[in-house]
């Protein structure tokens, strides 16, 4: 599991230190959210089961945008949103310049 502790480019960096599993970061003292098993996971109402390509998307996102998970997903969320509001104003217009 990726931890990723930069919740957005506005907030400052922590101290961080890489580890020898390539690009992965943990802080210096460790604690990198573990859970009661050690698997990383704080508590099992934040397991999420995701296939391997969905997760290997969501990670190399987060990784390019700099933020946290849910960061992102609700910048997608937002993204979507103002897209289905264009699609519905131009099917109205469309609809209008029909009659």
């Amino acid at each position: 599991m990726t931890n990723i502790v930069r919740q957005s480019p506005d907030l400052p960096r922590q101290n961080l230190a890489k580890t020898n599993k390539g690009s992965r970061r943990t802080p210096k003292n460790g604690s990198a959210r573990r859970g009661a098993n050690g698997n990383g996971v704080a508590s099992a109402t934040h397991q999420v089961d995701l296939e391997a390509e969905e997760l290997a998307v969501l990670v190399k996102a987060c990784k390019k945008y700099r933020a946290s998970l849910p960061g992102y997903l609700a910048s997608a969320q937002d993204d979507v949103a103002r897209a289905e509001y264009l699609i519905d104003k131009l099917a109205s217009i469309i609809k209008k310049h029909a009659r």
